[in-house]
C-alpha cells in the first residue's frame, strides 16, 4: 500500500491506487478533447458568420458606390434633356463641356 496517495478529503481519507489515478488522467483528456471538439464546432459557424458578415457588408459599400454613379449620371441626363427641350438656345460648348466633366468621372 505504499504506492497509494492518500488525503484528507472533509471528514474521510481518500485513498487512491495508481490505477485509478491513470484512469482519472485520462477521463480529464477525454474530456477536455471532447469540450474542445465542442467548442470549435461552435466556433467554425460564428467565424463564417462574421466572415459572411463582413463581406455583406463591403458588397453594400460598393453597392452604395454604384448607386451614386448611377444617380449622378441620371441626373446629368435629366439636367440636359431638360435643357434641350425647355431652352434649347442655351445649350453651347460650355453646357456641353460641364456635361462632360461632370459625367466621365462617373463612367470611369
Amino acid at each position: 500500500m505504499g504506492n497509494y496517495v492518500s488525503g484528507q478529503v472533509g471528514n474521510y481519507v481518500s485513498v487512491t491506487p495508481p490505477q485509478v489515478r491513470n484512469s482519472v488522467s485520462v477521463d480529464t483528456l477525454i474530456g477536455a478533447l471532447a469540450t474542445s471538439g465542442v467548442a470549435l464546432l461552435n466556433e467554425t459557424p460564428r467565424r463564417r458568420a462574421a466572415a459572411t458578415d463582413s463581406d455583406r457588408s463591403a458588397l453594400r459599400g460598393k453597392a452604395a458606390d454604384v448607386f451614386v454613379h448611377i444617380f449622378n449620371l441620371q441626373h446629368e441626363m435629366e439636367w440636359m434633356r431638360w435643357q434641350a427641350a425647355q431652352r434649347p438656345e442655351s445649350l453651347d460648348v460650355s453646357v456641353a463641356a460641364a456635361y462632360e466633366s461632370a459625367v466621365q468621372p462617373s463612367i470611369r
